[in-house]
């Protein structure tokens, strides 16, 4: 943990081992942590790659509290793919790959998430991605491991938590989403291409 003001290095604390909801243990899941957002009450929130859910509080004190408070059920010989989330109010949106859907949570008490909404998507595509439109209530899905040839588009209902595919958004094979596997673009012909990640403009 570093502060901000000067990167001056804090402290370093083990991410503990993870489990699911009902105890049994996820192997992979405290693998690779990242993606920090502050909750309202002064705690982060973070997840690993590996598909745990985290909780740092005293982060005041010398030495950090770090608890695992959710997991995500995934292949235990996987490391999950959870990749980049979004908090919609008190929802935290979860994109996990490994078992190809997004799950929504409810954190309005951090220590103790709770799953309201799963939204899955089709075999192939290993949602990763998620970045929130400003003005609506449509989060952009990108995926990743060799399915980047194809976007979805979602909603997020905030009062519920409620996932759902946004219809109106389909190529013209009639697949959700946006397809990079084209010919020609608004630049010119210039072949297939391939997205990550993507981004609302204000």
């Amino acid at each position: 943990m570093w502060r901000l003001s000067d990167l001056k290095l804090l402290g370093t604390t083990q991410v503990p081992k993870a489990a699911l909801p009902d105890g049994t243990p996820l192997p992979h899941g405290h693998e690779l942590p990242f993606e920090p957002r502050v909750m309202p009450d002064g705690s982060i929130l973070f997840n690993s790659y590996g598909c745990g859910l985290y909780r740092v509080t005293s982060l005041e004190e010398a030495h950090p509290i770090i608890a695992n408070v959710y997991s995500f059920k995934v292949p235990p010989e996987q490391q999950g793919s959870c990749g980049i989330p979004l908090v919609v109010g008190h929802y935290w949106l979860m994109a996990v790959g490994a078992v190809h859907m997004i799950v929504a949570l409810a954190v309005r008490d951090p220590a103790h998430p709770v799953e309201v909404s799963r939204l899955v998507a089709d075999s192939v595509f290993r949602p990763h991605w998620l970045a929130r439109d400003p003005h609506s209530n449509r989060f952009i899905v990108g995926a990743e491991n060799g399915g980047e040839n194809r976007m979805l588009m979602a909603r997020v209902d905030s009062t519920t938590g409620r996932l759902s595919w946004d219809e109106s958004l389909k190529s013209p094979d009639g697949q959700l989403g946006v397809t990079f596997q084209r010919e020609q673009w608004p630049h010119g012909r210039s072949g297939h291409a391939f997205g990550h990640a993507a981004l609302f403009r204000p």
